[in-house]
């Protein structure tokens, strides 16, 4: 065909490829000189019905979608040729290769790549499915890789050649065994033809293979596939999609036989492929009917391959599907993959749909939050926290006033005690209570000051491109504080128990109920339900949720104790060493004269060439030593103050984003709970109304 015109508007290049049902030329549209990709099916298809309409429900199908990561359909027609009238389909040229034949080459991909490479096709699959398209032939080879330009690749799902429709549901139809006792109908030419086009077929591809599946026809009614049926014998040229040669199977009954109406009807008969075996559901070799969680175990195929090099199951066409239904697909075999990540893409692979991750995604949202630990969790906050640092460094203040209050008061002890304002016993007794209302204070501080991040982060994540405001934080709080200050000043009395008790008990309840203040914020339940909630959600997560408690609480301790004893011993080495040198002078001047004197350095002894009176010596280390003390206590409270203003907010945001994260690993999508929270909270401007309805409007 290289050089017509097809229907006068697209004039073909070169032949790009060739599948089977068809030839995917490279054309360029005469009225605007772009490059299109055209899909021509084979004459010989053109003589039934059933491929055409396979053709034109492909055409539907991609035409329902307008999704940067689904292939663009401009058009679809019927056009007079040298080789007779054929049907095509435009779609739009791309540049790249397939999924395919990466893995061809490179065998297996990194980690952070598949997850790439799948959150497209996931992104992709998932409006497919929100506008009633199930693909169920998702496959490397059906995945495009096209350079975005920009040191990436933007993934594209192809073929929807055999995709259901929202309106066509999956039914039974008779078989060959009982067609004589069917009734027959105005269809019955037609069956005829049918049959012998199939064993025509059948001898035309005597080295081909051929597929062998239940019986299936869209119709308008509910009924789903029995997979007790009668069979139906398929025919495929395509790559990777045969069951059994079609030798073994040529001497079988191919006649159709009732319940059958038209070209839909046919086209689920014979002449398609309805999903390649190495990539298909259980449901789908069963024949059974078949919704969105079909595409979720191909998807989880997809990932298994590209993370191991192998898909789950090899061998014959027949094991293979066997083995699709009733064995356990073995563990992926990957050092480089964590194991949380390989128990998700388990999850996708399990035979029982309900116990899939429910949507593609929810999978892809698993899979990545599987794939984050604490590093990443820790990065994404830094970054998060450098572009709204004034924001949460003044609420950081705000929250951690009542402890600033408290360590400052502590710092006037010392001062009182050394001034001889009061003593000893006083200054105890007043640290003391300082001490036990210090920390459930501190602890109550941070816990508000979570809860309030998780709204901002929330907020940065439902509307990116709006403003972080403080007035819309308070406004929220409002309704809230209550509940959150009772929540967290029990979390806080629990915890100061837990470490008088050994410590071990306190670090355990912090982890337990780190999530109570995201829960009340976010998601507005009762007291009791959030601890609940808190729990189960630390459950999905909790080596991440001991990491963040320990480093919150031993980051800070630890920075502000070095940096106090590095300071003081500075302090004290430069406040002696005139003292030293003084005295070490009034010795060496003294022997001239056989004198000793008693010098005031006496602390650090000149090696003992000082004397000192003896009685007055333990007293005066006591004395020292306390002075000591005061002063190391001093300049920890003043560094573990700013510090803590500082590094606080940055750890609030981790906890954040660790609640969005253990949501994620239960399968809980945050889609609609930041449109819920959005609508709830936020007044949208006229331009966002307008690009939600385009949104709306295109699918997107």
């Amino acid at each position: 065909m290289k050089g017509e015109m097809l229907d006068g508007k697209y004039r073909i290049e070169r032949e790009l490829g060739k599948g089977g049902m068809g030839t995917v030329y490279l054309a360029t549209h005469i009225g605007t000189d772009r490059p299109v990709a055209v899909k021509v099916i084979s004459p010989e298809y053109m003589k039934k019905a059933e491929f055409v309409e396979r053709f034109r429900r492909e055409a539907r199908a991609a035409g329902r979608l307008r999704h940067p990561n689904v292939v663009n359909v401009t058009d679809f027609g019927f056009a007079n040729t040298s080789q007779g009238k054929v049907a095509y389909l435009v779609m739009e040229y791309l540049d790249g290769c397939t999924l395919a034949e990466i893995l061809e080459e490179e065998k297996k991909l990194s980690l952070s790549w598949s997850l790439d490479i799948i959150e497209q096709i996931c992104s992709a699959v998932h409006q497919a499915h929100l506008q009633g398209v199930i693909h169920r032939d998702l496959k490397p080879e059906n995945i495009w890789l096209e350079p975005n330009q920009r040191g990436g690749y933007t993934v594209k799902v192809l073929d929807f050649g055999i995709a259901k429709l929202e309106n066509l549901v999956i039914k039974p139809v008779g078989s060959a065994d009982n067609a004589s006792e069917d009734t027959p109908n105005d269809h019955g030419a037609e069956q005829c033809e049918a049959s012998e086009y199939v064993d025509a077929e059948l001898n035309r591809t005597e080295e081909k293979r051929a597929v062998l599946t239940k019986p299936i026809v869209f119709t308008s009614d509910e009924d789903s596939v029995n997979p007790l049926e009668r069979q139906t014998l398929l025919i495929s040229e395509e790559k990777d999609t045969a069951i059994l040669q079609a030798k073994s199977v040529k001497n079988m009954s191919t006649q159709v036989a009732g319940g059958v109406t038209g070209a839909a009807g046919e086209l689920t008969r014979f002449g398609v492929v309805l999903g390649t075996p190495a990539y298909m559901s259980p449901e789908q070799c069963r024949g059974d009917k078949l919704d969105a969680r079909s595409d979720v175990y191909s998807l989880g195929v997809i990932a298994y391959r590209m993370l191991s090099g192998k898909v789950p199951f090899e061998g014959d066409f027949n094991q293979v599907m066997q083995a699709h239904i009733d064995k356990t697909p073995p563990p992926l075999d990957s050092n480089t993959v964590p194991t949380k990540v390989k128990e998700v893409i388990n999850q996708a692979l399990m035979k029982d749909p309900e116990k899939r991750p429910q949507t593609p995604l929810i999978f892809a949202s698993k899979l990545r939050a599987a794939s984050e630990g604490i590093g990443t969790l820790l990065q994404k906050a830094l970054i998060i926290y450098s572009q709204h640092f004034p924001k949460f460094l003044l609420i950081g203040s705000i929250t951690s006033l009542p402890s600033i209050l408290i360590g400052i008061s502590g710092l006037f002890l010392i001062f009182f005690y050394n001034l001889g304002i009061i003593n000893l016993e006083v200054r105890m007794l007043l640290e003391n209570f300082v001490a036990l209302i210090f920390s459930p204070l501190s602890f109550l501080s941070t816990s508000i000051l979570i809860g309030l991040t998780t709204w901002l982060v929330a907020k940065s994540l439902a509307i990116p491109l709006r403003p972080l405001t403080l007035r819309g934080l308070f406004r929220l709080l409002r309704p809230r504080l209550k509940k959150l200050l009772i929540v967290n000043l029990i979390v806080s009395v629990l915890v100061s128990l837990g470490f008088i008790c050994f410590v071990i008990p306190g670090v355990w309840l912090s982890a337990r109920f780190s999530l109570v203040s995201p829960v009340i914020v976010i998601e507005e339940i009762g007291i009791k339900k959030s601890f609940s909630r808190s729990v189960e959600l630390v459950r999905r997560a909790y080596g991440t949720a001991l990491a963040l408690v320990f480093i919150s609480y031993a980051t800070p301790l630890l920075i502000s104790w070095i940096l106090a004893i590095a300071t003081n011993s500075i302090i004290q080495t430069y406040f002696s060493v005139e003292p030293r040198a003084s005295g070490v002078w009034a010795v060496e001047k003294s022997k001239d004269k056989g004198q000793f004197l008693n010098v005031e350095s006496s602390a650090f002894n000149l090696l003992g060439k000082i004397e000192m009176k003896r009685e007055n010596m333990p007293q005066q280390q006591i004395k020292k030593k306390s002075e000591q003390k005061d002063m190391q206590r001093l300049l920890f409270q003043l560094f573990f103050l700013p510090f803590g203003i500082l590094f606080f907010p940055f750890m609030s945001i981790s906890s954040a984003l660790f609640y969005f994260k253990t949501r994620l690993l239960g399968g809980e999508s945050l889609q609609d709970l930041l449109i819920h929270f959005e609508q709830e909270n936020f007044k949208t401007s006229k331009w966002q109304e307008k690009m939600k309805i385009r949104l709306v409007s295109f699918g997107k």
